[in-house]
């Protein structure tokens, strides 16, 4: 069961952040592989990141991580994150 209230904490978002650039295009594949076996190889050097990263798993489920973006701002550089709902084709 997830829980789709709510939004992730400043540290969620850094942890998804330093998983993002730590794995390049590809990083959510990588970040559902390391959500089913625990293995967070690559950002050991940020301390509670991989704590973070299961705390997203455990509250938001796998599906939600399908909606969530990160992009860079145009305008300042710095990374932006946004969730789009996606609604089941029933």
């Amino acid at each position: 069961m997830t829980n789709q209230t709510g939004w992730p904490s400043t540290e969620q978002i850094e942890a998804l952040k330093v998983f993002a650039e730590a794995h390049g295009r590809n990083w959510k594949s990588a970040l559902r592989e390391a959500w089913m076996t625990g293995n967070y190889e690559g950002i050991e050097p940020y301390g509670n990141a991989a704590a973070y990263l299961q705390q997203v798993r455990n509250t938001f489920g796998p599906s939600w991580l399908v909606g969530f973006r990160l992009d860079e701002d145009p305008k300042t550089g710095s990374m932006m994150w946004s969730v789009q709902e996606h609604t089941n084709a029933n």
